[in-house]
């Protein structure tokens, strides 16, 4: 389905990928992989930090402490974008690199196979 992350799980069947090549006596490596599950696992975050010249680095955090993903904002627009990262309910910290701007957090969540669009961020000194 469009719009919608999904999670493989490969399984590569050594025992099957070699093969020998004909008469010639060379064995070849021709994989053999099998799907084991096809799951929809999450979606994106999206949005925008100001002033946009102050690169930014923003972090998404689930849990006490654990990052999941982390990305720096564009230095000409300030829009930055988190992709694939698992549903639920997250803690976005903005690191401006400047330190005279205060470090700012909110919170948001993701729902499977959607963007969620996330409140302009204002940095302040």
């Amino acid at each position: 389905q469009g719009g919608v992350l999904y999670r493989l799980t490969l399984d590569f069947d050594a025992s099957r990928s070699i093969v020998k090549a004909g008469n010639s006596g060379n064995y070849i490596l021709k994989p053999v992989l099998r799907i084991i599950s096809f799951v929809p696992s999450g979606g994106n975050f999206s949005g925008v930090v100001l002033p946009d010249s102050i690169l930014t680095q923003v972090i998404a955090i689930q849990g006490v402490n654990d990052t999941i993903a982390t990305t720096f904002t564009n230095p000409f627009n300030g829009n930055w974008f988190i992709q694939d990262v698992p549903a639920g309910s997250y803690v976005l910290s903005f690191v401006p690199v400047d330190t005279t701007f205060q470090t700012m957090q909110i919170n948001s969540s993701i729902t499977l196979g959607q963007t969620t669009m996330v409140d302009t961020v204002m940095l302040h000194h």
